[in-house]
C-alpha cells in the first residue's frame, strides 16, 4: 500500500525524471546529434544508420531486458540503464576531441547510450503500472508529456541560441551538459518506489523466457496489434531525418536552423497530444489513424512542393510544415496508445508492453535501413522536374506519401476483422 502523501511524491519523481533523462533520447530527433555528427565528418549513410541505432538496438534488447527486470527488479535494472546512458553520452562528447579515428568513440558511445535507454524503458510502464490509479492514468499520462516535452522545447530553444552565437564547436560542450541532465535524473528515478516486487515463491514469477511469450501467443489481437505497430514506423520512422537530411542538402540550412525545426517538432508533438485527445473521442482509434495517415502524407508532399510556396519565406514554410507534421505524428501516438492498454494481456504486463516496443522499433529500423541503402545509392543523383528538386530525399517522401494512408486502411480493415 501507499499513501496519498507517498504516491503523489513518487508522481512529482516521475514528472522530474522525465524532465531530466529525456532530453538525452531527444538529441536525437531535434537536430543536435545530427549536426554534431555532421560536424564530425560523419557521412550521410552512416549518419542515417547511427542516429537509428537505438531503435535498432531496442528491438534486440527490449524483452530480454524486461524479462530480467521482472526477475531482478524494475527499479535496479532501469537505474543501471541510466548509469550506462551516462558513460555512453560521455563517449560520443569526447570524439571531437579526438585526433585520430573517432568512429569508435561515435559507434560505441550511441551503442552503449542505445543499451542504457532500452534497459530503462523494458519496464518503465510496468514501473508506473501502480503508482498510477486507474482512474488518473489518462490525465497523469497527458500531464507528464505535456510537462516534458515543454522542458525539452527550452532546452532545444537554449541549444538553438548558443549555436547562433557561437557555432557548431559549442556542439560538444551542449552534450556535456545534458550528461549532467542524465546524472540529475539518476537521483529522482530512485524516488520512484517499486510497489510489485515479485514474489520468489510464486508460479508466475518461475516462469521462463520461452513460457512468458507463449502467454503472448494466446493473445491474437494483440499480436496483430503489434504487427500494425511495427508496419506504421516503416513509412514515418525516418519521416523527420528526411526532412533534416533535406534541409541540410538542398536548402542549405544552418546547424541552428536544423535545431530549429527539430524544436518545431516537438511544438507540434505537445499540440498533437490535445488535439490527439479530442480526435479521439469523438473519431474512434480507428478514423484517427486514416485521418492522421492522410495529414502526414500531405505534408510530406507539401514539403517537397515548397517552390511552388516560394512566396512564403523557406525557414517559415519549412517549420509550419514540420510542427504539423509533429503535431498529426502525435495525435496519432494518443490513439496508439489507448488501444494499446485496451488490448495489452494483464498476465505479463513488462513482457507485452515490451513486445509492443519492440514492434515500434523494427519498423523504424527498417526504415532506417531503407533509407541508408536508398542514400548509398541514389544520394548523388539529383534532377528538375516541374519546378521539383528530385532526388532520393523527394522520392521517399513521395512513397511515404501514397503508401502510407494504404497501409492504415490495410491494417484498419484487418484489426476489425481481429475484433469481430
Amino acid at each position: 500500500m501507499i499513501s496519498d502523501l507517498e504516491r503523489k511524491k513518487a508522481l512529482n519523481a516521475v514528472i522530474a525524471t522525465q524532465c531530466f533523462g529525456l532530453v538525452a533520447g531527444l538529441c536525437f530527433g531535434n537536430g543536435l546529434i545530427f549536426n554534431y555528427l555532421t560536424y564530425l565528418d560523419v557521412s550521410e549513410q552512416s549518419l542515417v544508420l547511427y542516429l537509428r541505432i537505438p531503435s535498432i538496438l531496442a528491438l534486440f534488447t527490449t524483452l530480454p531486458l524486461a524479462y530480467v527486470a521482472d526477475k531482478k527488479g524494475k527499479l535496479k535494472v532501469g537505474q543501471l540503464g541510466n548509469l550506462v546512458q551516462v558513460v555512453g553520452i560521455s563517449c560520443l562528447c569526447s570524439a571531437a576531441y579526438i585526433s585520430g579515428n573517432k568512429t569508435i568513440f561515435i559507434l560505441g558511445g550511441i551503442i552503449l547510450f542505445s543499451l542504457g535507454a532500452s534497459m530503462v524503458n523494458s519496464s518503465w510502464f510496468a514501473l508506473l503500472d501502480p503508482i498510477v490509479k486507474p482512474e488518473n492514468r489518462g490525465s497523469f499520462f497527458a500531464k507528464l508529456r505535456t510537462i516534458w516535452q515543454l522542458f525539452g522545447v527550452g532546452f532545444t530553444f537554449a541549444a538553438q541560441f548558443i549555436l547562433e552565437m557561437e557555432g557548431d564547436t559549442v556542439l560538444s560542450p551542449i552534450l556535456m551538459f545534458v550528461v549532467l541532465l542524465t546524472i540529475i535524473r539518476m537521483y529522482f528515478y530512485s524516488k520512484i518506489p517499486e510497489l510489485e516486487v515479485k514474489d520468489p515463491d510464486k508460479e508466475e514469477h518461475k516462469r521462463s523466457f520461452k513460457e512468458e511469450f507463449k502467454i503472448l501467443l494466446r493473445y491474437k489481437s494483440y499480436i496483430r496489434y503489434c504487427v500494425f505497430i511495427l508496419i506504421m514506423p516503416l513509412f514515418i520512422g525516418s519521416l523527420t531525418l528526411i526532412f533534416n537530411l533535406y534541409e541540410q542538402v538542398v536548402l542549405k540550412f544552418s546547424s541552428a536552423d536544423i535545431v530549429l525545426m527539430g524544436n518545431m517538432v516537438m511544438i507540434g508533438s505537445i499540440l498533437g497530444f490535445a488535439v490527439g485527445a479530442y480526435m479521439l473521442k469523438r473519431m474512434g482509434d480507428k478514423l484517427l489513424f486514416f485521418f492522421c495517415s492522410c495529414c502526414i502524407s500531405l505534408c510530406a508532399v507539401l514539403f517537397v512542393m515548397h517552390e511552388y510556396f516560394s512566396f512564403i519565406p523557406i525557414k517559415i514554410f519549412a517549420g509550419t510544415i514540420t510542427l504539423c507534421t509533429g503535431l498529426f505524428i502525435s495525435s496519432m501516438s494518443i490513439g496508439i496508445t489507448s488501444l494499446m492498454l485496451h488490448l495489452l494481456p494483464q498476465e505479463n504486463k513488462s513482457f507485452s508492453t515490451s513486445l509492443f516496443i519492440s514492434a515500434q522499433e523494427l519498423g523504424t529500423g527498417l526504415s532506417a535501413l531503407i533509407l541508408s541503402f536508398s542514400i548509398a545509392i541514389f544520394g548523388d543523383k539529383s534532377h528538375r522536374f516541374a519546378e521539383i528538386n528530385v532526388n532520393v530525399y523527394t522520392v521517399t517522401l513521395i512513397i511515404i506519401a501514397v503508401l502510407f494512408p494504404i497501409g492504415v486502411l490495410i491494417f484498419n480493415k484487418s484489426l476489425k476483422e481481429g475484433d469481430n
